[in-house]
């Protein structure tokens, strides 16, 4: 399976580590320490760049990916990731969100943001 991970923070690093063995993993993040310091770590090729665009998208290989995991610091950008990705792909989105406020969006609604999963992680 082919797993993209918008983030090398905390939690990008270690969905990363637990799914590198077993499947792709291509990580994406803004901050080139982060990204170089990550693909010695791990058996995981990196992108440099903002995963909420086109561009970056594509470059991680979003066409043929099956899961996209948005895990940056910011929900914004993680929702409008995983709207990107919808739009360019059939890969499955999980989206990352610390405010209860899109939790209750996503979950009154049918197909809002482009997200197949929100996880809440104050909420764990």
């Amino acid at each position: 399976m082919r797993v993209i991970i918008a983030g090398a923070g905390q939690v990008g690093r270690r969905v990363a580590a637990k799914l590198d063995a077993a499947h792709d993993v291509v990580v994406i993040d803004t901050d080139a320490d982060r990204i170089d310091g990550l693909g010695y770590e791990l058996d995981v090729l990196t992108v440099l760049g903002d995963s909420s665009t086109i561009g970056t998208l594509q470059e991680a290989g979003i066409a043929d990916a099956d899961l996209l995991i948005a895990s940056t610091d910011s929900d914004e950008i993680n929702i409008l990731t995983c709207e990107t990705a919808k739009a360019l792909s059939d890969a499955t989105t999980v989206a990352r969100v610390r405010s209860v406020k899109y939790i209750e969006t996503w979950d009154r609604a049918d197909d809002v943001f482009g997200v197949d999963l929100m996880v809440g992680t104050n909420l764990l």
